[in-house]
């Protein structure tokens, strides 16, 4: 039986798309078969996750997870060559009302005074390191040291597989000092809480922000 021209030509560009088409069709197969692929007819996950970070705010279902190697970072920043383990009390996930910033380590010197280093996540507050105003009812708090510290990657993007999908690039470091004001009677007993206020521009005007830190908290 003899084709026609048109049918041998209809033949031949079929061939043709045949061969351009395989490819891309074992790759979708193979893919669609591996193990940890997900079947394309499934909603995606809803969220159960966050960062601790994440100033968004969320609904109260979601968990807010410190990631590890955030942690680990913040535990090389304070320079603590000088002291005993015992008087220094580490700090995870405890955050500021609205996340702008957390505490990392507390050291009570003496009843009515500590030593408190904190991190700011706040670009806002970073960038205005040197002009935030730190208060407390409890003491006169005094600003010892601030310095901008670039944050690693391996950190933001542990932050992002935790949700936070644009943490900042520079984190803000401070180290403060609680003391006692000078018209008050001498503390006899340390502080059980401090709540820590610190106030700043952004450009959303200035802002208050606080803290409640325990300052003995069970290890």
């Amino acid at each position: 039986m003899s084709l026609s021209r048109e049918t041998r030509l209809n033949l031949i560009v079929l061939a043709v798309l045949l061969v351009l088409l395989t490819p891309g069709a074992v790759i979708l197969v193979r893919k669609q078969l591996a193990a940890t692929s997900r079947t394309e007819f499934l909603r995606d996950p809803v969220r159960v996750d966050a960062a601790y970070l994440d100033p968004t705010d969320l609904p109260s279902h979601i968990r807010r997870v410190v990631p590890a190697p955030v942690t680990a970072w913040l535990h090389t920043l304070p320079d603590t060559s000088s002291l005993t383990d015992a008087r220094i009390t580490w700090h995870q996930g405890l955050v500021s009302l609205r996340r702008k910033f957390e505490v990392v380590t507390v050291i009570p010197p003496a009843p009515g005074s500590c030593r408190i280093s904190l991190a700011s996540w706040d670009p806002a507050m970073t960038r205005a390191a040197a002009n935030v105003a730190f208060n407390s009812d409890a003491g006169v708090i005094a600003l010892l040291t601030t310095r901008a510290v670039d944050i690693p990657d391996p950190v933001r993007e542990s932050l992002k597989s935790a949700g936070w999908t644009t943490p900042p690039h520079r984190l803000g470091w401070f180290e403060l000092e609680l003391r006692p004001r000078p018209s008050a009677v001498p503390a006899t007993q340390p502080l059980d809480t401090l709540t820590l206020e610190a106030e700043y521009d952004t450009p959303d005007g200035r802002l208050v922000e606080p803290v409640i830190i325990p300052i003995h908290p069970d290890r």
